[in-house]
């Protein structure tokens, strides 16, 4: 048996090779704008900074919100596009926006929205990515113009949109113009033009 020592020797060289480098990929610091986003570091997903949808209020929402935001929130609803703005205090500039669907005076989904148009920067797939891993499956909308793609994460009931550049083969630093946290994931047969495909990576063209 000893012509089997050399394959497991080798297995498990890389097993332990494979470990380490995605340890200390886990170890790299976050992007701040990804970082400033708190995902998974509060609480596990679908509760985001503690608001789970399908159990928080709305204003118990709002609380939190002020709470963990409150150096960075410049703008309240009447005055922001959605419900509260996340805002560089030195620049007045949007990190992002929150906002809610509310149902009975529970939340039923959150959004936060990145307008890269109005600020010139934008958490990107790749920071992203870091975070939650491979999706599950994509979506595509407005394939003529190439507008969008929808990642969806069933387990952490999350979907994110992707800005495609006008090209169907994903690249890893597109700009994401918004996180939604759902009670019920919605169903995609329902809300895409083209899809759901199974996820296959970056670099591949889908439809």
């Amino acid at each position: 048996m000893r012509w089997l020592r050399y394959p497991i020797a080798l297995t498990v060289v890389l097993t332990l090779a494979i470990s380490a480098a995605m340890l200390i990929g886990r170890a790299q610091p976050l992007p701040e704008r990804v970082a400033l986003l708190h995902l998974n570091d509060l609480c596990k997903l679908p509760c985001w900074i503690g608001i789970t949808p399908g159990v928080t209020t709305y204003e118990q929402a709002r609380a939190i919100v002020r709470n963990v935001y409150g150096d960075r929130l410049i703008i309240i609803a009447g005055q922001c596009e959605s419900d509260f703005c996340i805002a560089d205090p030195q620049t007045s500039i949007d990190d992002f926006e929150v906002g809610f669907e509310v149902y009975n005076d529970i939340i039923t989904y959150i959004y936060v929205t990145f307008y890269y148009w109005k600020t010139g920067y934008s958490v990107s797939t790749k920071g992203i990515f870091g975070i939650f891993g491979n999706p599950n499956y994509l979506t595509l909308k407005d394939l003529a113009r190439g507008e969008s793609a929808s990642v969806y994460y069933l387990s952490q009931k999350v979907v994110i949109d992707i800005i495609s550049q006008k090209s169907l083969n994903l690249a890893q630093n597109l700009p994401i113009f918004q996180i939604e946290i759902y009670e019920k994931m919605p169903d995609p047969y329902l809300v895409a033009q083209y899809g759901p495909y199974r996820w296959r990576g970056f670099g591949h063209t889908y439809k």
